[in-house]
């Protein structure tokens, strides 16, 4: 069962969340090295660079992953160039290592060719990344579950211009990709390791004490990615929207942390800069639905 809590306004605020680096010490720690290539030549609108949402991204994990035990450091190598098989970005894992064993270097290419249908018919490079103005609706899709009810989904959707409903936003795409770096990996093995399956059958992830939700199996799809929660940010390319930006949900968050031995993650929401209303104040959009 899970239960829908809306959002909406105007004219979306920044949010804090993206906005603040992680700490000095005792955190994770992305070092971005940005190697080129050349954008797509056409289908792309915003006026950003990709280099600015890169780092808007990886400050957004930082967030998540700010009050630690030690240091957890991660330099991401990522550039344009062609991909094949339908994707859109593609993590590999370059090395891995220290005590706990994680992802130290990865690569993350950004298809310059990517494959356009009429789903998804341009790439929204957001000139200004921190704030989201764009979006008229924000969505936390909050499920409950044997351990409790959990943020499963954050997402911004209803965008303001038209040409934004068919579009990919480069910032949710270079959020998903980061993820993989920090452990959702085939190769890395911390997944290998903590890879099971669930009560149905199907591969999952055990998050364990000493992080919260102790006992909740994440489901595991292709990629690999998580399964069963659609508003996840690391949801396969596959299955994602057009015209919607998501942020990092509790369960990503979770997934991360227990693939990478982090004990703490911030599961918070997402504080905005200005006061949000509701389009039913005190009210509660709900939805309930089985929980698959």
């Amino acid at each position: 069962m899970k239960t829908k809590q809306v959002v909406q306004c105007g004219v979306l605020a920044s949010l804090l969340a993206l906005v603040a680096p992680g700490s000095a010490s005792a955190a994770l720690h992305i070092y971005p090295v940005f190697k080129g290539g050349q954008p797509p030549a056409t289908n792309v609108i915003g006026g950003g660079n990709l280099q600015a949402i890169f780092q808007v991204a990886a400050q957004a994990w930082e967030k998540v992953f700010s009050n630690g035990d030690d240091d957890w450091n991660v330099t991401i190598e990522y550039r344009w160039g062609p991909l094949g098989g339908g994707l859109f970005g593609q993590e590999t894992m370059l090395r891995q290592g220290g005590s706990p064993v994680r992802i130290t270097r990865s690569q993350i290419v950004f298809n310059n060719t990517p494959p356009w249908d009429q789903t998804f018919k341009s790439y929204y490079f957001d000139p200004t990344p921190r704030d989201n103005s764009e979006f008229l609706l924000y969505t936390s899709d909050r499920v409950l579950t044997d351990q409790g009810q959990i943020n499963a989904g954050r997402v911004l959707n209803e965008p303001s211009s038209e040409d934004l409903v068919n579009s990919k936003d480069l910032l949710t795409l270079a959020t998903h990709e980061i993820g993989h770096s920090l452990g959702l990996d085939e190769d890395y093995i911390g997944f290998q390791r903590q890879l099971g399956t669930n009560e149905f059958g199907q591969y999952a992830v055990f998050v364990t004490l000493p992080r919260p939700y102790s006992g909740l199996a994440i489901p595991i799809d292709n990629g690999p990615h998580i399964g069963g929660f659609p508003y996840s940010v690391l949801l396969t390319q596959y299955e994602t929207t057009a015209g919607e930006r998501k942020f990092i949900s509790a369960v990503d968050a979770l997934m991360i942390a227990q693939l990478s031995s982090f004990a703490r993650p911030n599961l918070s929401e997402p504080i905005w800069e200005t006061p949000i209303r509701s389009p039913n104040p005190g009210q509660d959009q709900d939805q309930n639905q089985n929980q698959q």
